[in-house]
């Protein structure tokens, strides 16, 4: 009842697609407005996605975050097209219901086929006769002569792939036994129909495995929250997104230490080094990119009007001469610039110095502004506030942009279920198979892309990134969608008839 009025409530805020004329001119009107709902779709689902890719700069969350929530809400999209294929009247469940199955195994399919080859493809690298990737490159090598897939290689399929890291084959077990949810759900066909009973055992098997499909759901949550501290892929992850988070302006880099920086370090004393050894570390290796940024014209070091810009991304708009005072202090060589040495603590004494209260923002003086004053990179709203600050506002941030995409995607699943189910009737094409096509596409273009931007890397690092994302869409598929469906099936006391949508995903996964 509460789908069937929830559907009626939504369907009163868009177009019915039912009233589009069935001409040629209406079909250019339905897919116009198929465009119009994808994209607002995909826009959605990258709001829940980088709503919650930020709040992995909150430290404390970050093992929670990046294990548990990003896997879960990239379920979303498809859960929300499944789900409302099985609402409204039952006549209209009975035609709508194969959208959210092909939408199902579309996805599942999708996943595991298309993005993992261009994953081996883009990450691929010359390997040895013991099977190991060139990553590294020798020592009798020059580094303008190096290239980790070598030419002679380019073509061979034996002498060119991808390493992975041991989690990866750990992934394995759980595609394993969450894939054994649709074998399960597969035998209410052996359930003899003229019984009587027939969707009442349909219903209890079903809710049978649904519960199964939430205990390897859980299980797989502990097992990847318990890898989050010292997962290679967490990690990975992490860093990439504090570099795009800076280059996206939406954090500085003052504030992103000073949460690393608390997150691992005890109060210290006089005694003490003002940072641990491994924060310097792991500054040094965060500071590699952002360094690259700002050094302009590439001659390796900083001088004085390219630091100067760097203090005002840092939420510090200094005068020149402010600016000259601090290059005199941490210029060791004497060089009247800033080698990457010397850049690295410079910035670490500047966020110790903004996390003890010590700096204060300067007015900037206005006889010594630089020519690049008008390319503000931070946005005024987090540009001038302080580490505790910035954080407050990232986690209110991230959290409307996760509520926003999740309203998006609520809103827009309901019409584009509809709008699918009308452009295969009047094609002549089976919904189902609009729906394994498009659907697919439309909630998972942001993570096809973003396994193929981390294998282009060609790191060990970067291509278990791509496949661990992709087995951790396929299970939750397996587990969070299949629920969904699952627990329509149960309530609304539907038949399991999709033993071709079985064989198809289940083969696919095995192989």
């Amino acid at each position: 009842i509460l789908g069937i009025v929830m559907g009626d409530f939504l369907s009163k805020l868009f177009i019915d697609v039912e009233e589009i004329p069935n001409t040629w001119y209406g079909m250019v009107q339905l897919v116009f407005l198929f465009f119009v709902y994808a994209f607002i779709l995909c826009k959605g689902a990258n709001l829940i996605s980088d709503g919650s890719e930020l709040l992995l700069l909150v430290p404390k969350w970050s093992g929670l975050i990046g294990s548990i929530v990003l896997p879960f809400l990239g379920a979303v999209p498809d859960s929300a097209i499944v789900l409302f294929s099985g609402m409204g009247d039952q006549a209209t469940v009975a035609k709508q219901i194969s959208i959210g199955v092909g939408a199902l195994s579309g996805s599942t399919i999708l996943l595991i086929t298309i993005p993992w080859a261009l994953s081996i493809f883009a990450g691929r690298v010359s390997l040895n006769e013991k099977g190991e990737g060139l990553y590294s490159r020798p020592l009798d090598v020059k580094a303008d002569e190096f290239h980790k897939l070598q030419d002679k290689d380019k073509k061979s399929f034996s002498h060119s792939g991808i390493n992975l890291d041991k989690i990866v084959r750990k992934n394995i077990l759980f595609i394993i036994l969450s894939m054994l949810t649709y074998l399960f759900i597969q035998a209410t066909n052996f359930i003899p129909e003229h019984t009587g009973k027939y969707s009442k055992w349909v219903s209890i098997v079903a809710y049978i495995c649904l519960a199964y499909a939430l205990i390897v759901m859980i299980w797989y949550f502990v097992q990847q929250y318990r890898h989050s501290q010292s997962n290679i892929v967490s990690e990975a992850m992490k860093q990439d997104l504090i570099k795009k988070s800076i280059r996206n302006g939406l954090v500085n880099i003052s504030g992103v230490l000073c949460s690393e920086i608390e997150s691992i370090t005890q109060p210290t004393d006089a005694s003490t080094p003002l940072l641990p050894e491994d924060v310097k570390e792991h500054t040094r290796i965060l500071l590699r990119g952002y360094w690259l940024r700002y050094d302009v014209n590439k001659d390796g070091v900083l001088n004085v009007p390219e630091l100067r810009v760097l203090l005002r991304d840092l939420g510090e708009d200094m005068s020149v001469n402010e600016v000259e005072e601090i290059m005199r202090e941490f210029d060791k060589d004497r060089s009247n610039s800033l080698n990457f040495d010397e850049f690295c603590n410079f910035i670490l004494t500047l966020v110790e110095h903004k996390r003890s209260g010590k700096l204060t923002h300067v007015a900037v003086d206005p006889a010594g502004v630089c020519e690049d004053d008008e390319e503000e990179e931070m946005p005024e709203d987090l540009c001038h506030l302080t580490p505790k600050q910035q954080r407050h506002r990232i986690i209110m941030r991230a959290f409307t942009m996760m509520i926003a995409g999740t309203l998006l995607v609520i809103l827009f699943s309901d019409p584009i279920v509809d709008l699918l189910d009308v452009f295969g009737t009047r094609t002549h094409i089976n919904s189902f198979y609009i729906s394994f096509i498009l659907a697919p596409l439309i909630s998972n273009l942001s993570e096809i892309i973003a396994s193929f931007n981390y294998a282009a890397k060609q790191t060990i690092k970067a291509s278990t990134i791509s496949i661990c994302t992709l087995q951790g869409s396929a299970i939750m598929n397996n587990t969070v969608c299949l629920g969904v469906f699952l627990l329509i099936i149960a309530i609304r006391g539907l038949q399991w008839t999709f033993a071709a949508e079985t064989i198809a995903v289940l083969v696919v996964e095995i192989c």
